[in-house]
């Protein structure tokens, strides 16, 4: 089951039981889920993703078996940062300093990462502090920082429009700002393609998009055999016309 169909199942189940009561409403029906009458409308449109915890309070409500449903927040390489601890973490550095994790001469020091970082110290402890309440990652045995999981991916699907989501991508245009204008021109690309397009294609170019993240992703996995630095790969895809641009 994907997450469309799950979509469609619990909007049944809703249909079913408005057919058996003409008042029953959406509003009812968000009651009966447990769950905010906003919210479920928001998912009905595809505006919304609800967390898994929340999902399987719902595949409860309506008979769904609960592995089914922890199999939409599960890519055979990814885990989904759910909405809840997501936005604890909307901060560039918080992935930054993951990945920091990865390097050859890693030290689990705040001052360490914030020097690699251009962060403070303090910040850096309370990232960490905070990464570790999410059980993003722990202490090993001799009191390391150890990353509990090794890729993170904070969509289930492409269209989710969470405000938390927007505010960090308005910090990485941000640091891609700074890049231009700062990094030597051999640590850094910058480009761009402007086209005509078939509003249809949509769906599949943001599909391509993520393939293309993703593959280059497993490549520079498969090849860095001596990680010394963290790199950022921003991808933006949007209107050039002024009147939709402004809806």
């Amino acid at each position: 089951m994907d997450l469309q169909a799950l979509k469609e199942h619990i909007e049944q189940d809703f249909l079913q039981r408005k057919s058996r009561n003409a008042n029953y409403s959406l509003r009812s029906h968000a009651r009966y889920l447990e769950v905010d009458p906003g919210a479920l409308s928001k998912f009905f449109r595809g505006e919304k993703v609800f967390s898994s915890k929340k999902l399987l309070g719902i595949s409860k409500r309506i008979n769904i078996s609960s592995p089914k449903i922890k199999s939409l927040f599960k890519d055979k390489e990814f885990e989904i940062l759910e909405a809840e601890r997501f936005e604890f973490v909307a901060q560039w550095y918080y992935f930054a300093i993951l990945e920091c994790f990865q390097l050859k001469d890693f030290q689990s020091s705040p001052k360490w990462v914030a020097n690699k970082l251009g962060l403070s110290a303090p910040v850096v402890q309370l990232a960490i502090n905070q990464l570790l309440r999410l059980g993003i990652i722990e202490l090993d045995e001799n009191g390391q920082w150890v990353q509990r999981i090794d890729q993170l991916s904070t969509l289930p699907h492409e269209n989710v429009d969470d405000l938390s989501l927007r505010k960090l991508q308005e910090q990485l245009l941000g640091l891609a700002n700074q890049s231009i204008h700062y990094a030597p021109s051999e640590t850094k690309s910058h480009s761009s393609l402007t086209v005509a397009v078939d509003p249809k294609l949509i769906p599949q170019i943001k599909e391509e998009i993520k393939n293309f993240r993703r593959k280059l992703n497993h490549w520079i996995e498969d090849n860095s055999t001596h990680k010394k630095d963290v790199y950022c790969l921003q991808i933006n895809w949007f209107e050039c016309l002024e009147n939709r641009r402004k809806k």
